[in-house]
């Protein structure tokens, strides 16, 4: 029986760290939106301002396709709506999501083994049988 074949390393991608910080950068700044958006609409509303109403109109379509699911227009506070803190949870879990993808990917093309990987698992496999 052959030993496993090892891989060559392949160098580091800069791309995806480039990637990987722009899909942060995105998703912290959707959420920096879409948490505004629930401060200025858990706030009572005859006093909102000419820029609120706008900055509402401006987020509605990030809330639109939760708003669209029945239930997402339901009332919690003031003008808040389930949509509003749905939109908020499903944007911060893509975005972790994406994040260990472009990790993942980087980690599997680093030069050196992942100490926890499949590369480790055989090492001690043939240490033992030896």
């Amino acid at each position: 029986m052959q030993p496993p074949r090892q891989r060559r390393p392949k160098g580091p991608r800069p791309l995806s760290r480039i990637g990987r910080a722009a899909v942060v950068e995105l998703g912290a700044t959707l959420a920096a939106l879409l948490l505004a958006r629930i401060v200025i609409l858990a706030g009572p509303g005859p006093e909102r301002s000419e820029f609120t109403r706008w900055f509402t109109r401006a987020t509605d379509l990030l809330v639109w396709p939760a708003a669209q699911v029945p239930g997402g227009g339901v009332h919690l506070l003031h003008a808040l709506t389930l949509a509003d803190l749905v939109t908020v949870a499903v944007l911060i879990l893509l975005t972790a999501l994406a994040v260990g993808t472009m990790a993942g990917w980087e980690a599997e093309g680093s030069p050196e083994p992942n100490p926890n990987g499949h590369l480790a698992r055989v090492e001690r496999r043939k240490r033992m049988l030896d």
